[in-house]
């Protein structure tokens, strides 16, 4: 592996995401005396997170969105939502092209490979309710369908109750109930309880 060019070792690593300290692994090792920095400039790595991680373009893989998500954030607590998210749990049929983030650290807008991205902060108790799905290595955290409701409700409150009727139905009511309790926005839970009993 050492007579490769820099190149053909990160293509051979296989791996999608590539850490810091592995990419300066590589250069350490290698007669030609890059940095990071000029790996993103000849294409070989784009930025995830700076200083962080690196997507490795070379692999010609799909960038999906939700592992690019992951890789940001790390071992950071977080978990996906808005409105991304009710289009893929089918509670709307207009596809987003922001994907949002909630989580404990970052309150900002990030474009990461093309891909628009909003992190909004929250306080830890926002954090119940989620559901993990894994792919390839990684790991993805949601609002499963129900916690995903009091969101979308909250973003929809205005609209008429008919609005929901149909996605109430496919709901587990008991563990949306249960949510309802410790939620922290009177208005919303008042207008998802009315909900249920149309």
């Amino acid at each position: 592996m050492d007579k490769l060019s820099i190149k053909e070792k990160i293509i051979a690593t296989d791996m999608l995401i590539l850490s810091q300290t592995y990419l300066k692994k590589i250069l350490e090792k290698s007669e030609k005396k890059y940095g990071i920095d000029t790996l993103v400039q000849y294409g070989y790595i784009a930025v995830i997170k700076k200083w962080e991680s690196y997507y490795n373009l070379l692999l010609k893989s799909f960038k999906n969105p939700y592992v690019l998500w992951s890789a940001y954030m790390a071992s950071s607590e977080y978990m996906f939502g808005g409105f991304d998210r009710y289009n893929k749990d089918g509670f709307i049929t207009q596809v987003s092209n922001i994907f949002t983030i909630y989580n404990l650290k970052y309150s900002r807008n990030v474009e990461i490979l093309g891909i628009r991205f909003q992190f909004k902060k929250v306080k830890k108790e926002f954090f119940y309710g989620i559901k993990t799905e894994n792919f390839w290595d990684f790991s993805f955290h949601y609002m499963n369908r129900e916690r995903l409701f009091i969101e979308f409700v909250r973003d929809y409150q205005n609209y008429d109750d008919l609005f929901f009727k149909k996605i109430i139905s496919t709901l587990d009511i008991p563990r949306l109930q249960e949510y309802l309790i410790s939620y922290p926005i009177q208005k919303v839970a008042y207008k998802i309880k009315s909900l249920l009993c149309i």
